[in-house]
């Protein structure tokens, strides 16, 4: 038996949120009928999926948002292609007996798994640790990150949300001393990697502290609220989280 999960065409975020937890689920899950598994997603995300008897499958560029950090889903992509898409893959593993698994979006859906149906497990990327203290920025908190840098002049900006090459990113992070970041999913990689991070939102800051489904008991993660109050109360976090490594 061949077994096809995806094609996936969303985010980033989404794809280490939502759709690896996920297919590690059902990879675990039939791992022992000896199936043949066969993994589709962006060009560049092969490195999420180095698992044993896994094929990847790469889905045509021009349907792939590769890095995109920017939304949910590809809505370059019609019904049509997705459908085209599907076939091709179908055909690049050229056998009728194929099991498919996918998760559900529409350009007006989120992707919708329960978590009862999601390994969180960590990647595995070499890296070498360092004494870095990393900024990640969004570009809607460029003046917030910018502020925190003139307090702490010994952190070291390393990328943009734009910037196009996750597995690199993520290989720098693997290695700092601590990471400060807006809450998301660069506090759900640190903590599920147990290295040390701060952030701070104004909305669904919970998931990541104790007790939330993207804890993963990292006890060197401060989690804060923030709303444009005083650039102080986020340096003191941060001061109090560096005391603590």
């Amino acid at each position: 038996m061949n077994i096809l999960i995806g094609p996936y065409i969303g985010s980033i975020e989404q794809e280490i949120f939502t759709f690896r937890p996920h297919t590690m689920w059902i990879y675990r899950c039939l791992l022992p009928y000896n199936y043949n598994f066969f993994i589709a997603s962006h060009n560049k995300h092969k490195f999420l999926y180095n698992w044993p008897n896994v094929t990847y499958l790469p889905i045509d560029s021009r349907f792939s948002n590769d890095d995109d950090h920017n939304g949910i889903i590809n809505t370059k992509v019609s019904n049509k292609d997705y459908l085209a898409m599907l076939k091709h893959l179908r055909n690049t593993i050229n056998d009728d007996n194929v099991l498919q698994y996918y998760v559900r979006y529409t350009k007006y859906n989120n992707f919708t798994v329960p978590i009862s149906k999601k390994l969180f497990l960590p990647l595995d990327i070499p890296a070498n640790t360092s004494d870095n203290i990393f900024i990640i920025n969004r570009n809607d908190n460029k003046r917030v990150i910018e502020r925190i840098r003139k307090k702490i002049p010994e952190a070291v900006e390393i990328v943009t949300i734009d910037v196009n090459d996750t597995e690199s990113i993520l290989g720098m992070i693997m290695s700092a001393k601590m990471v400060i970041c807006p809450c998301g999913e660069w506090t759900y990689f640190c903590n599920l990697h147990k290295i040390p991070v701060f952030s701070w939102g104004d909305e669904g800051i919970g998931m990541y502290k104790i007790g939330g489904p993207y804890h993963f008991n990292n006890y060197k993660s401060e989690i804060m609220f923030f709303n444009n109050g005083k650039i102080d109360t986020l340096v003191n976090g941060i001061k109090y989280l560096e005391n603590r490594i």
